[in-house]
């Protein structure tokens, strides 16, 4: 059995977002917040709560090591995209320490990311997409021959000017390229960093809904 680790609450409060590795926002998964998960996390569901184990002997372990970076210094460099274990090394201390101070990092991270796909993406002389992010980079995608689903690994990181920068790896025909947005939340400002980023993020015309019951031709 799979184990999954709790990452943040969606942005609409209905669900957990839950992924398969500690400090990764890849391979998300929703899970309602529904009355079966409150009674199963309250016990509810068992039928005959076993009792509890016997405490087992435990002898003192060594002192845990003082760690070289602060609380506010290692949430810092998790915003700029260092990964837990990069951290933990910097700070000369366990994993554990680290991954205690990422869920919150993690719960912004994503909601940027959110907030980002839902802006939309104004060119120098194209004007504004007429669609917002997350649906130009599909249909962009789709259009090249690329699978939406498997380029769907987006990311987030905070520059020390306090910018944060949406990325998305992209890999069409076997070549792997990135593409960069910056989003400042104060102003809703969606800026692309580069030339594949500008190119994902427009389109020129509205992206038709599919009808009910019709299903796209293949």
């Amino acid at each position: 059995m799979r184990e999954l680790h709790v990452v943040a609450l969606s942005s609409d409060g209905k669900h957990l977002v839950v992924t398969p590795t500690k400090g990764s926002l890849k391979s998300a998964y929703l899970l309602p917040v529904n009355a079966r998960l409150r009674k199963a996390l309250n016990g509810e569901l068992n039928a005959k709560p076993e009792p509890p184990p016997a405490p087992a002997e435990t002898k003192p372990g060594p002192e845990p090591a003082e760690s070289r970076l602060s609380p506010r210094e290692i949430q810092a460099r998790l915003r700029a995209g260092q990964t837990p274990e990069r951290v933990a090394r910097a700070a000369g201390v366990p994993l554990d320490r680290v991954t205690r101070f990422s869920g919150p990092v993690l719960s912004e991270r994503a909601l940027v990311i959110d907030a980002a796909r839902d802006a939309t993406l104004t060119r120098a002389r194209l004007g504004e997409s007429k669609a917002p992010l997350g649906a130009s980079v599909a249909a962009n995608l789709a259009a090249k021959g690329a699978d939406p689903a498997t380029n769907d690994d987006w990311t987030a990181y905070r520059r020390p000017d306090g910018t944060w920068v949406v990325a998305l790896t992209v890999t069409t025909r076997g070549r792997a390229r990135r593409a960069e947005w910056s989003w400042q939340p104060v102003g809703k400002t969606l800026t692309a960093l580069d030339a594949n980023a500008a190119a994902l993020g427009h389109v020129d015309r509205p992206i038709p809904r599919p009808r009910a019951g019709v299903r796209p031709k293949r």
